[in-house]
């Protein structure tokens, strides 16, 4: 009896010392929205156990931003009898969906907790859980991700996933129930093949293989079903053909709805890993791997691609510099036209087209005319008000209403749009409108495209940075939801939210048979629909595709830079929209459409979120950060000893760095700073090369503040005074003699580089973010001040092809940045504190 009760202490102990267990005492203190602590303990349990998770969590955040859209599909297949079934055994879908989203909400917090344990790593052509997919082969499975750009394909993965997830539970529920999940080691025998084990195992097989083969037919037989019986039957009526579809998906779909037979093995055989294909490249489209970009566009109805290896560096990167500020002169750019007159590879010089587009001006030959969008617009009321029942035309005008206020294109509109009422639960994935029946009044929310961030930060250095969101409300000023309503009836709108029930093919089908109405020489097309908005704001509001891209919701080549370092006031974006909407109304009703009366009212929301970039510093921890080294250079220094002169050194020169690093914009790299011979004291004006490659690229003239030029002379006299001191040690005199203008001293009084990595514990204790988080600050503070986009970008560096300010097309003269500078570059400096300063060691 003593050993039975030693054992089952020793189990507790083991058990209390997982991740997973420790996930559940945080889910009890930190519950989701809706749910109590014990209801938030019961489906995150249901939820591991479900999914077969790791008791050490691995890899659980290349998870946690999939859990709610295949818990969505889960709920959207399920049969009423089956929910009942699943909720008998203390399995809540609801209560599951809204826990998902939480943990997805505060995977940085998840992060900074459990730590290396559970974070993404990503490996090249690998999965990230490659040498476990015979262990964890559900969990394997419902991480995978797929290479196609196709929201279709998208989709119906994911549906596949959560069809696999359900057969899975109902085959293992009884005889390995919920609440074993945490008493029995995750990596022994989890299933038993009498429930399937190899049948789930052959099932999952075919999710990660199908992942790779988007393009392929490995999806033509699962297609199309709402409801997991229906393909189950047709799956079944497959037996002759054999398909990939059938061998591996079906047998698991038997077992749960016949529960006869012997298990189906298909010719890869029931045991063993599942393989990984990596296919690589494809017509102008890079599979995600480090290191590689792809900048697209359409042109002359063909998509181009322009393919170039970015220079990355790990330093800079934790620096927070966006790996693909300077790409290597080489460049591929492949062409997705299949006929074969077409080359699949061009020269730069055969790029001109990319580089006027890229100038987005008003009268670009590839944007819409008001006259046309007008004419457009007329045809659309005309339809969508006629007598005539064709549910489907109806829909498809609803569907390029869409398109048209949201910027979304047409596949994402038709898989993801959801109409839902005020109080439902949301998905982050979808574009939702929300509809207040109380006031008969919505609103839009979005999910902006947000770039992607290279590190992550604890909870302390967050607490320096702006909060951020990732969604967006914005009013229905066109009054598009009329539209919907009109298209469906009133028992659709009250369904699951989805209404676009058919193919995205049928409706652009549909989309083509009502652009054909239009007058001859109308140039309206599905993409002109959709990016309509993006121009509008980017060639009359904002002109910063940064913004028109936060906006519209989707990503944009041009944009992609900018969005690293741009992070915007809810309300800002908001202004913006409605402005830029507004213009649209104004300019189609002076072209005649005879529209309702435009819902134009106000729609601000007061909050302090902000929407963009991640490690964005306030004002406030700018200005603390300024004070405090300011109050560290004032103390005078004795100079008893080598380490109190180096201390004093390296405060001053990390004051000088940050002021020139927020007066200019400068990117830190080796040696961040410019020589004196690269700096005119008497205008002001400074040649600046950082980050750049051999042909200079992204050289630009930036102009150094008054200030800027004060504290620079300040430091050469500091400079000159510290010099004496080098040769104390013996190390310094080798280095003297191509000593760079600022450096910092180590512990042994030795010169050391200004550097990302000599930054860091410098500023780790008065402001630790990335070193870079001053260009973060300074794009969205010149924007938000008012200071024009194309002065902003100049000043920056931030340019694509035929945008350089140097360039062909550009009529920018720097004569006239620096005077724009002057107005709105001062004043945030003055804000901050930063003030000349000269040094205790001057005297």
């Amino acid at each position: 009896m003593r050993e039975k009760s030693e054992s089952k202490r020793t189990g507790a102990q083991a058990l209390s010392e997982t991740n997973a267990y420790r996930l559940m005492l945080w889910v009890r203190d930190n519950p989701a929205e809706g749910l109590s602590p014990a209801e938030s303990q019961i489906a995150l349990l249901a939820l591991l156990w479900g999914c077969h998770v790791p008791h050490n969590l691995m890899q659980f955040l290349s998870l946690t931003d999939k859990f709610p859209a295949i818990l969505e599909a889960f709920q959207a297949l399920i049969t009423p009898t089956q929910l009942i079934r699943l909720e008998r055994n203390g399995i809540y879908l609801g209560a599951m969906y809204r826990l998902a989203v939480h943990l997805q909400e505060c995977e940085q917090e998840l992060a900074e907790i459990f730590g290396q344990d559970i974070r993404s790593v990503g490996r090249k052509n690998r999965h990230p859980m490659s040498r476990h997919l015979g262990i964890y082969y559900v969990y394997s499975a419902l991480m995978t991700e797929v290479e196609s750009e196709s929201d279709d394909v998208d989709d119906l993965l994911t549906q596949i996933k959560a069809i696999v997830l359900y057969s899975h539970m109902v085959l293992i529920v009884n005889e390995f129930p919920p609440q074993q999940y945490l008493l029995t080691a995750s990596g022994g025998k989890y299933q038993t093949e009498k429930a399937g084990r190899y049948q789930t195992i052959m099932a999952c097989r075919f999710i990660r293989q199908a992942s790779h083969d988007a393009e392929g037919d490995m999806l033509d037989h699962v297609e199309g079903f709402s409801e997991i019986y229906d393909l189950y039957q047709h799956l079944e009526s497959q037996k002759e053909a054999s398909t990939e579809a059938f061998t591996k998906l079906y047998p698991l779909l038997r077992l749960h709805y016949r529960s006869i037979g012997e298990a189906h093995h298909s010719k890869w055989g029931g045991k063993g890993r599942g393989r990984w294909i990596f296919k690589g490249w494809r017509d102008g489209y890079v599979a995600g791997r480090d290191g590689v970009y792809a900048e697209s566009m359409l042109s002359e109805g063909h998509d181009l691609s322009v393919i170039g290896i970015s220079d990355t560096n790990e330093e800079e990167v934790n620096a927070g510099l966006d790996p693909d500020e300077n790409a290597a002169e080489d460049e591929l750019i492949l062409v997705g036209d299949d006929s074969p007159s077409a080359g699949r590879l061009l020269s730069k010089a055969q790029v001109n087209h990319i580089e006027m587009a890229n100038q987005n001006l008003r009268f670009d030959w590839s944007r819409n005319t008001n006259a046309e969008i007008a004419e457009f617009l007329r045809l659309c009321g005309k339809i969508i008000r006629s007598q005539f029942d064709n549910s489907l035309i109806k829909q498809t005008v609803a569907i390029a209403m869409i398109m048209l206020v949201t910027g979304e294109d047409i596949d994402r509109v038709v898989t993801r749009f959801r109409y839902i009422k005020k109080g439902k639960a949301l998905s982050n994935k979808n574009i939702n409108f929300i509809h207040d029946e109380s006031t008969g009044n919505g609103f839009w929310r979005i999910h902006p495209a947000l770039p992607k961030q290279q590190s992550s930060l604890g909870r302390n250095e967050r607490s320096f940075c702006e909060r951020r969101r990732n969604y967006m409300d914005l009013p229905d000023i066109f009054n598009v939801s009329g539209y919907v309503r009109r298209a469906f009836s009133e028992k659709e709108l009250n369904s699951d939210g989805k209404l676009f029930r058919s193919k995205v093919k049928t409706y652009r089908t549909a989309l083509n048979s009502i652009i054909a109405q239009l007058p001859s020489g109308n140039r309206v097309n599905e993409h002109r629909i959709r990016s309509h908005l993006f121009n509008l704001i980017v060639s009359e509001s904002s002109g910063d595709t940064a913004e028109a891209t936060l906006i519209s919701g989707r990503y944009h080549p041009l944009a992609k830079t900018r969005l690293h370092y741009t992070a915007l006031p809810v309300d800002y974006l908001q202004r913006l929209y409605t402005d830029a909407l507004t213009r649209m109304i104004s300019d189609v009703y002076a072209e005649g459409f005879p529209g309702e009366e435009a819902n134009s009212k106000n729609f601000v929301e007061k909050t302090d979120f902000v929407i963009g970039s991640d490690y964005c510093p306030t004002v406030q921890a700018v200005q603390n950060a300024v004070g405090i080294m300011l109050d560290r250079i004032r103390r005078r220094s004795t100079g008893s000893s080598l380490r109190e002169i180096a201390d004093y050194h390296n405060a001053y020169t990390l004051y000088t760095v940050m002021l020139l690093g927020y007066a200019t914009g400068y990117r830190a790299v080796v040696d961040p700073f410019p020589q004196n011979p690269d700096i005119d004291r008497s205008t002001g004006m400074c040649v600046i090369s950082d980050k750049d490659g051999p042909d200079f690229y992204n050289a630009r003239i930036v102009w150094l503040p008054d200030i800027c030029i004060r504290q620079l002379d300040h430091y050469d006299y500091h400079r000159q005074a510290i010099l004496s001191y080098l040769p104390l040690n013996l190390n310094n005199i080798s280095v003297m003699s191509d000593l760079p203008e600022l450096f910092l001293l180590d512990e042994s009084f030795e010169v050391v580089n200004v550097r990302p990595r000599t930054l860091e514990p410098l500023l780790r204790e008065i402001l630790p973010l990335p070193v870079n988080s001053n260009r973060r600050f300074l794009r969205t503070h010149l924007r938000l001040s008012g200071c024009p986009t194309e002065v902003v970008d100049a000043f920056m560096g931030h340019w694509s092809r035929g945008e350089e300010p140097w360039g062909r097309y550009s009529t920018l003269t720097y004569s006239q940045v620096i005077d724009t500078l002057k107005i709105y570059l001062e004043p945030i400096l003055s804000t901050m504190g930063f003030g000349e300063i000269r040094s205790r060691f001057n005297g």
